[in-house]
Formats: structure tokens, sequence, C-alpha cells
């Protein structure tokens, strides 16, 4: 993880929001008040276990977070009722889509339009959610 790390400081978008844990096992990275990543060597895991993957290699963890942190990946998570957290998880486990940045710019007018949707990037909040 420490050699992650040196890396993904050097991202200039990533300037400040990058930290590793005291035990050097786990990096937590924070682009704004929605989205987060905690990094360890089996997965990276979205918004405190909204969703996760598993990457093959450190070279797949430094492409996903850059990749991340240029906005080139866009997240619309679902805040319905049946989709906000819960003590005990959420309800239905669809809350997030992720698609590429030319994927969402085709349908943008109509994601932009729902009230109940926050969509996001690692550099910039598209909408708020109203809950």
């Amino acid at each position: 993880m420490k050699q992650i790390y040196h890396t993904l400081i050097e991202i200039k978008s990533l300037c400040g929001k990058v930290k590793l844990s005291e035990s050097q096992d786990f990096i937590v990275i924070d682009f704004n008040e929605y989205l987060s990543l905690y990094i360890d060597d089996m997965s990276i895991v979205l918004n405190n276990g909204l969703t996760h993957w598993h990457p093959d290699n450190d070279e797949d963890i430094i492409q996903n977070v850059r990749e991340i942190a240029n906005g080139d990946i866009v997240f619309i998570e679902r805040r319905g009722f049946f989709t906000r957290p819960r003590k005990y998880g959420r309800i239905y486990d669809k809350a997030i889509k992720i698609l590429d940045k030319k994927d969402f710019e085709k349908k943008k007018d109509n994601y932009l339009a729902k009230s109940h949707l926050r969509i996001y990037t690692g550099n910039e909040i598209f909408k708020h959610s109203k809950k």
C-alpha cells in the first residue's frame, strides 16, 4: 500500500485528499462530500460499502483512482426510500450506477431531471439530491 500511496499523492487532483493508515495497510481518499474510497490489497470500497470492486493488481488500483480523480467516471446514486442507507444496509442493493463520462453525457438531461439522484465524479458534483 505504501508504494500505491506514493504514486497517488503525485496526482495533482488528489493533493491533500489521500491518507495512508498508520498501519500502512489501507488508503482512504475523500474526493468530495459524496465520494470517498477505501483501498486495501483486495478491494476498492466506494462510500462506506455502497459498492466495491476487486482490481487485479496495483496498476489497476492506480488506474481506477486516476480515472475517478480526472472525472472520467460518473456515479449516479439513487436516494429514494428503498436505497437510502439503513442501520443494517440498504433494502434495495442497486443504489449506484457507474458510467463512463461519455455515456453519461448522452443521457445527462434525463438524469438531471430526476430529483432523487445524486450525480458526481471525483472532481465535480453535477447534482445534489433533494433527499
